[in-house]
């Protein structure tokens, strides 16, 4: 692995983001270190399911719930579609709850990705499950079904937004179970 994880923990030292680009052989492969929030390497890696990296970033002081300019890792988990980097996030104290932009927290992520793929691509029951079971696990971790975002939506006004009411049925059912 050579110098990588010494360059990435001497760029978050000094505050810059590190960002890496893949190549064919390691001689071209390159690290980068920009001056800007570490929480982006954080945020890139948890969207790319990258878990190594995620915790040395961790171990190295970034914030498991992000920063409030940018997102929570555990939203761009979930957009990544990276479920079990999801539950690892939550099992290691990220915030369910955790605000991102417009308000949005990691149920209203996980609910618009399940009705945005079904109403742009059909049935996907495979990315369906996936979903409503990171729900079922958001919500079993503390996960407020009832919060709002900026403009009072909660996550089940999100769903029902998509016009797709077998997975508002679903979703209903789930977000509505007695705590």
């Amino acid at each position: 692995m050579g110098a990588f994880p010494e360059i990435c923990t001497a760029g978050l030292r000094r505050g810059y983001t590190v960002s890496v680009a893949k190549h064919e052989t390691p001689d071209e492969s390159r690290t980068e270190l920009t001056p800007n929030d570490p929480a982006d390497a954080l945020n890139r890696a948890a969207f790319e399911g990258n878990l190594a990296l995620v915790e040395r970033l961790l171990a190295e002081g970034a914030g498991i719930d992000g920063t409030d300019s940018r997102q929570a890792p555990l939203v761009a988990a979930i957009e990544g579609q990276q479920w079990e980097l999801a539950r690892w996030l939550i099992t290691r104290g990220a915030n369910p709850n955790a605000a991102g932009d417009a308000g949005w927290r990691p149920l209203h992520h996980a609910v618009d990705l399940i009705t945005d793929a079904e109403t742009q691509n059909g049935p996907m029951p495979q990315l369906e499950q996936n979903l409503l079971a990171l729900v079922s696990f958001l919500l079993d971790h503390g996960a407020d079904p009832a919060i709002k975002d900026e403009e009072g939506s909660s996550p089940l006004d999100v769903a029902r937004t998509s016009g797709d009411l077998a997975v508002v049925a679903k979703l209903e059912v789930l977000l509505t179970r007695p705590g």
